[in-house]
């Protein structure tokens, strides 16, 4: 039975620090278990500590994680719950520790033989330093960098990398226009006073005009290291630059020497539609033009009932191409975007805000349905989207032993002759909670429904006017369970894992998806992280297996190779790295 929820559990506790109570201190909730959060780790509530230090959310049932986030100006450090189970009323104590001042001034490094632009203070003023653990934990932390070159941060005992970034404020867009992947390693055991020093950058200089050569006003430009040179250390770091074009179409940004991957966004209404250029070289002080081509103006709204929906997702995708176009509906519910002519899939999803929610043995889901078209795009184009409340989809996922599957993604793809693959694009997908539940909501039609990526056992069903019950006993695939410690016992946080086919002619790395070169059982290949208490969880199909382990870049330990390790069934398995050899440089 389809039921409003009126059901729900207290979640509440207490902050201290040093036995004291902390007020107004955020406390930050998210959900583990829902679909993944399309704007970035976006919490589902927040709330300020009381006078006693106290904090209550009212949940439904559910697994949560927990940020608590002290101010950024104290020495006390924030902490993190990353698994909390509400099945009942539920009260925690959270105790929160004290850390080091790392503060000081940026300033350029001496001038070298090739002449540079010196990281001003101008430039600095839309920065941030990033400091992110290496061992013995990845604790990371930022903070601004003023306009005379002075930040100020708080971490634990430990050594990081320590890096200057653009802001990641969307409000210093414009301010944000350096890039430099330099970063340094730096042990904390104490208050630390630096003066950092960042090499000199060159000058790149661009100019967005259209076909007609006329400025371009107001293109958004986002620039980062390319992705052919990107590490994960890169990529955690989040270097990148992005600012818009002035009134005669012209941009100036600051960058070390190397490639780069750009976009660039059309103003908003604008007929042209943007343009992406990858391993883009600068080698020397240099000045571009890019010209945009015109589209077409491919608009609409979208409303349920009689509400505008706002925030709703709007997915383009090129049934020519693998070019997808992505936007958000404004406060009216009107999208508008241009591309180029040709023919496209239209998927809407309505942000969870404006779905209503609907209970279903206990859980609450959003009950809105994506909506989806295929429409021919050779002039301006205008559609109206109108979504309706879904059927329900649901059912339990478990082992051949009857053994519950949490945290499994389930999607469903349309129906459009032959069954999806890796390549696929999914309308909709949930994630199984604790006991391995799932529920989609989805109009009336044919579907393949696919659990996790085993895209060999997709079913397809008829999704009609009534709920659909679709219990599936998942076969062949495995939860693995690594545990990553030092030979002194020291977890090992931001461990990468790879895997690959044992005996494939891939090494693992070269992707997060597919198959590896040479594999003919079509097993997959990829890897996932350690978090801080060394743990890291896969879930693959039985077969037999390369594992690689690599710690981060700068840390104590050795690399480890695991060459032959078969999988069938559920396992655990600690995994010990060696210190490196004494002299050896990190």
């Amino acid at each position: 039975m389809l039921t409003i929820n009126d059901h729900f559990f207290n979640l509440s506790g207490h902050v201290r620090h040093q036995g004291l109570a902390l007020a107004g201190v955020s406390v930050q909730l998210f959900d583990l278990f829902s679909n993944e959060d399309l704007d970035g780790q976006v919490p589902l509530k927040e709330v300020k500590t009381g006078a006693k230090g106290d904090f209550s959310f009212s949940l439904k049932i559910g697994v949560y994680r927990i940020d608590v986030v002290p101010d950024a100006t104290t020495r006390i450090l924030k902490h993190s719950l990353p698994e909390v189970k509400v099945i009942t009323n539920t009260n925690l104590n959270i105790g929160l520790s004290t850390g080091s001042i790392v503060s000081g001034t940026i300033k350029p490094f001496a001038a070298g033989s090739k002449p540079g632009k010196k990281v001003t203070a101008e430039m600095v003023a839309g920065t941030e330093v990033v400091a992110l653990g290496i061992e013995p934990s990845s604790y990371k932390q930022v903070s601004s960098v003023d306009e005379s070159g002075q930040f100020s941060l708080c971490v634990p005992r430990g050594k990081y990398h320590i890096a200057l970034r653009c802001s990641q404020d969307q409000s210093a867009v414009d301010n944000a226009k350096i890039i430099t992947t330099h970063s340094d390693v730096l042990t904390v055991d104490r208050d630390v006073d630096l003066v950092l020093e960042w090499p000199d950058l060159l000058t790149f200089k661009g100019e967005i005009v259209d076909v007609f050569g006329q400025p371009v006003d107001n293109a958004h430009i986002k620039v980062t290291p390319a992705a052919s040179r990107r590490s994960l250390l890169l990529s955690e770091l989040s270097f990148g630059a992005q600012t818009h074009s002035d009134s005669v179409g012209r941009f100036e940004l600051a960058l070390e020497p190397g490639s780069y991957d750009m976009n660039i966004e059309s103003p908003p209404g604008s007929i042209l539609f943007g343009a992406q250029l990858t391993d883009l070289t600068v080698a020397e002080n240099t000045e571009q033009r890019f010209t945009l081509a015109e589209g077409h103006r491919l608009r609409g709204q979208v409303v349920f009932e009689s509400a505008l929906l706002s925030q709703s997702l709007i997915r383009v995708q090129s049934l020519e191409s693998k070019q997808e176009y992505i936007t958000r509906t404004d406060n009216e519910g009107n999208f508008s975007l241009s591309v180029p002519g040709g023919s496209y899939k239209l998927v809407a999803q309505a942000h969870p805000k404006d779905s209503p929610p609907i209970v279903i043995d206990g859980c609450e889901y959003s009950s809105l349905a994506p909506w989806s078209r295929n429409v021919v795009v050779g002039a301006d184009t205008h559609v109206a989207i109108r979504l309706s409340e879904g059927t329900a989809l649901k059912g339990r996922i478990c082992d051949d032993s009857g053994q519950a599957r949490p945290s499994v993604r389930v999607s469903a793809f349309i129906d459009q002759g032959a069954a999806p693959d890796a390549t696929s694009s999914a309308l909709v997908y949930g994630i199984t909670d604790g006991e391995g539940n799932y529920c989609l909501f989805l109009s009336p039609g044919s579907y393949w429904l696919v659990v996790h990526k085993d895209f060999n056992s997709a079913r397809r069903l008829e999704i009609g006017a009534e709920p659909v019950n679709e219990d599936i006993v998942w076969h062949g695939w495995s939860r693995i369970k690594f545990e990553v410690f030092g030979d002194d016992n020291q977890t090992v946080p931001r461990c990468q894992v790879f895997y690959h086919p044992y005996g494939s002619e891939g090494d693992g790395e070269e992707s997060l998806t597919g198959s590896a070169p040479g594999n003919a059982l079509n097993l997959p290949y990829g890897y996932v992280l350690t978090g801080d208490q060394g743990i890291c969880r896969l879930t693959l199909p039985s077969g037999v297996y390369t594992f690689k382990f690599i710690p981060p870049q700068a840390g104590s330990f050795q690399e480890k190779v695991i060459r032959q390790l078969s999988i069938s069934s559920d396992l655990t398995r600690k995994v010990t790295l060696e210190h490196k050899a004494s002299g050896v440089a990190p």
